[in-house]
């Protein structure tokens, strides 16, 4: 049961990075779910670089959970009673939010040249970014931002009403939104071209 889950996440990942690529291309048309080797050889590499964007990020949000916990209890301490967990989970939110912009940009460029390497570029990214406009960035990747938490917000409110409101979810309205915000990141990404 976790094999077949696992290789129908790859390749909706490789399936994201289609999507992204036919937006840069401005085609009017979904691409095709076929090629299941190529999807899942793409989801695999979008698997690969988002562990090393959020591998950091990660190791300071660990930290700062293992500074909260108090060991001879074994709960967790009031935040604000412990400034130094305060501080490793602040940093950490702010290099995932920092990494998660350059990500989005990153897999549209991986998207276009076809090569991992593309999305670990980071000076051609910066490059990408500056050519878009920065503020002009900022604004989709705020939108983009607002749309994911929007979508996580209705997963987590259909996970407490019924099985019926979950498939709901995940067959319907995930699906779409997530079309969206990648769609949206190769148009956008169009621009720096």
């Amino acid at each position: 049961m976790i094999l077949p889950a696992y290789f129908f996440t790859f390749l909706l990942m490789g399936y994201t990075l289609r999507t992204i690529k036919i937006s840069i291309n401005e085609e009017n048309e979904l691409p095709a779910f076929n090629k299941w080797k190529r999807m899942f050889i793409d989801g695999l590499k979008v698997f690969i670089v988002g562990i090393l964007y959020y591998i950091i990020p990660t190791i300071f949000i660990m930290i700062g959970i293992f500074l909260m916990l108090d060991f001879s209890t074994a709960t967790f301490k009031f935040p604000v009673l412990n400034p130094a967990a305060i501080m490793v989970l602040s940093i950490g939110a702010l290099l995932y939010i920092l990494f998660m912009f350059l990500y989005e940009i990153g897999i549209a460029n991986m998207a276009y040249h076809r090569k991992l390497e593309a999305a670990l570029s980071f000076r051609e990214i910066m490059d990408i970014i500056r050519k878009i406009g920065w503020k002009k960035y900022l604004a989709v990747f705020i939108i983009l931002l607002i749309i994911t938490g929007i979508s996580n917000l209705i997963g987590i409110i259909s996970g407490r009403m019924s099985i019926y409101w979950i498939i709901i979810f995940a067959i319907l309205i995930s699906p779409y939104l997530a079309l969206i915000r990648h769609i949206a990141i190769g148009l956008i990404y169009k621009e720096a071209l």
